[in-house]
């Protein structure tokens, strides 16, 4: 029997030394009596933990491999949070990993995050009908408009492309599937229209307004038997019984500090993160045809395999040749550049993703464009030259949701590059895009009193790449705005299956309209502390900001925001963060005292030390034992005095 505390005690002892081969193989042989049973309740941050540490010696597809293992692992035990996380983790090193986003699109489904769920779900497509497997495209399509039957756009494109693909059994499921949708809304015209072309494809199939279960069989697009032994190699587990004790070895674990991951991968040693509850499975052919996702006492399934990246690193030297012949096929330098990255070669594979990017933007694939800066802002989501491409990019596209939200992130992205008077007049720009939103009000609030009107705006001069790029040539405002709903047919086929469906996914991709969900707050904090916990702070950052969309928890909120601030050394973005928590409507000290001192550590860090001395006497006012309160007040007096 495999003593997994001592081990885990030995590993520790070697991580300390910094002899991180011996820590790793000791590692592994926690994870091999895993694997074989040895436990009824393995440590699956142990795989984290794994992967941070072959990180760190520069063996990223072995770490990736631990990444995914521990995904799997926490999606099958409903700990979606986590899940994603990870998720998030692999692609800040290797993206492109394509079944990374298939992942984590079915997750974020789970969790009701449709916005999340349709972008990766369309990335995940695209990716495999550029490696030529188009079957498993029209599968991940098909799969995500059964999550989210409200896409009804969406679904009547999949079944007019099934059409052109000869595939008309799945084209006549589809529009059987949206019939039924539509009576069950109400939306009777919309039903015999749907009707009408099930018709025109198949004068002899049958129309039903009741079950729409699939049939056993259909042709190409077929479903794996999640139920047979083996699908994802792993032994089944149970993450949401109890945690054992902790053991000694487990407590030295948790005392590690942190490794030095710089731009990849911060934080290697975490805690523990608490279970969640698991949130209900999507039910898929309802009774009702809804195929919605309600409630369900039974777990969710793990996932089905899929083809991932097919070895990256190792096909870095052929991938090299293949473009030596070919420097203007832009999608294989950007298939290139992801294999270094998984290589760990990331300088090199930074620069050539940018040239993939310049080879888009240039030849006018500004879908693909957008795509790729994207990935290169997971890579380097400080970046603000970056976020301004990226808004660039929204606005050529004419997209007004995505043109708001890349607005937003730049303005945030500008705060905490220290530019506020640049974020302020952005913010602004979003106030009359979308006056309805309430986050650039409450985001200006911040800066205190409001920027006067922006002037209309003029064509930028041409500068450097980190100039500030004006959008007024892009941005036609006395338009009407352009409908993003999906117009099916207008385009006749042009007999290529593949040109085709290139067309259909240039539009699934345009037809994205909205890019994050904002309806749960609660959710959204949870993501956030699951992202903290793995060292992911700029996502949690983007998680909290998310969460203060809600009207609840919103001190709480603010003091997490704050603290990621802090741990990032921005002392005067956490204060301005900080501060908005202290305005909140009804917030007392007592709510406050961990706002108040964070506040007060800020303040001391920046050389305030009268406004420091403030806030900590009125954390003393309210818990004299909070922390270490009485120590730092008794060391600002004798400063003072």
């Amino acid at each position: 029997m495999v003593n997994v505390a001592a081990l885990k005690k030995k590993a520790a002892d070697f991580e300390l030394k910094k002899q991180f081969d011996k820590a790793i193989a000791t590692y592994q042989e926690i994870l091999a009596a895993y694997d074989a049973g040895a436990e009824d309740s393995p440590d699956v941050g142990l795989y984290n933990r794994v992967g941070d540490l072959l990180v760190r010696i520069g063996n990223v597809p072995e770490a990736v491999t631990m990444y995914e293992r521990a995904v799997d692992l926490y999606e099958s035990g409903g700990f979606f949070n986590n899940a994603i996380a990870l998720c998030n983790k692999i692609l800040r090193t290797s993206p492109g990993r394509a079944v990374v986003y298939y992942k984590l699109g079915r997750i974020s489904a789970a969790k009701g995050f449709k916005g999340e769920a349709k972008q990766n779900f369309l990335e995940y497509a695209e990716r495999m009908r550029n490696v030529g497997d188009t079957t498993e495209s029209f599968r991940a399509l098909k799969e995500f408009v059964e999550l989210c039957p409200d896409q009804d756009d969406i679904r009547m494109m999949l079944a007019d492309q099934l059409s052109r693909a000869g595939r008309t059994a799945d084209a006549v499921e589809q529009l059987q599937r949206l019939y039924v949708y539509y009576q069950s809304l109400g939306r009777v015209e919309e039903a015999e229209a749907a009707a009408a072309r099930l018709r025109a494809m198949d004068p002899t199939a049958a129309i039903s307004a009741g079950s729409t279960t699939r049939e056993a069989k259909r042709t190409d697009l077929v479903f794996l038997d999640l139920d047979a032994p083996g699908v994802l190699g792993l032994e089944p587990t149970s993450l949401a019984d109890a945690a054992p004790e902790r053991s000694d070895a487990d407590r030295v674990l948790e005392a590690l500090p942190m490794l030095d991951m710089e731009q990849e991968l911060p934080g290697a040693g975490i805690p523990p993160i608490a279970p969640e509850v698991p949130p209900a499975a999507p039910i898929v052919g309802a009774e009702d045809g809804s195929e919605s996702l309600g409630e369900s006492d039974e777990r969710r399934p793990s996932p089905p395999a899929r083809r991932s990246s097919v070895m990256l690193a190792d096909s870095v030297s052929l991938l090299r040749i293949s473009l030596a012949s070919a420097p203007e096929d832009h999608a294989l330098r950007r298939e290139y550049a992801e294999a270094l990255l998984d290589r760990g070669d990331r300088e090199l594979g930074l620069e050539e993703l940018q040239s993939a990017l310049d080879g888009f933007e240039q030849s006018g694939d500004l879908a693909t464009a957008r795509s790729v800066v994207n990935e290169l802002l997971r890579l380097q989501p400080e970046s603000v030259r970056l976020h301004r491409k990226r808004v660039e990019l929204t606005a050529r596209a004419n997209d007004t949701p995505g043109l708001v939200e890349a607005y937003l992130a730049l303005a945030d992205a500008l705060t905490r590059d220290g530019q506020p008077q640049e974020a302020q007049g952005v913010y602004q720009r979003v106030r009359e895009l979308a006056p309805d939103d309430p986050r650039p009000v409450d985001a200006l609030a911040s800066f205190g009193p409001p920027p006067a009107p922006l002037p209309p705006s003029t064509p930028p001069a041409k500068g450097s790449d980190d100039d500030y790029v004006s959008l007024g040539d892009w941005l036609r405002e006395d338009e009407e705005p352009r409908s993003t709903r999906m117009v099916v047919g207008a385009k006749e086929p042009t007999g290529d299956e593949s040109a085709d469906f290139t067309d259909m996914l240039t539009k699934f991709k345009q037809g994205v309209a909205e890019s994050v969900d904002d309806t749960d707050s609660e959710s959204h904090y949870d993501l956030g502390v699951a992202f903290k916990e793995m060292g992911l702070v700029d996502e949690a950052i983007a998680e909290f900001q998310k969460a203060l969309r809600g009207t609840v928890h919103r001190v709480r909120t603010f003091e997490s925001l704050g603290q990621c601030f802090i741990e990032k050394g921005q002392w005067s973005v956490a204060h301005t963060i900080l501060h908005r928590a202290i305005n909140e409507p009804g917030a007392a000290d007592e709510q406050l005292v961990g706002v108040l001192y964070m506040i007060g550590s800020v303040s001391e860090s920046m050389g305030a030390l009268v406004d420091a001395k403030g806030y900590f006497e009125r954390v003393f006012a309210v818990d004299i034992r909070f922390r270490d309160v009485g120590d730092r007040l008794n060391a600002l007096n004798q400063v003072r005095s």
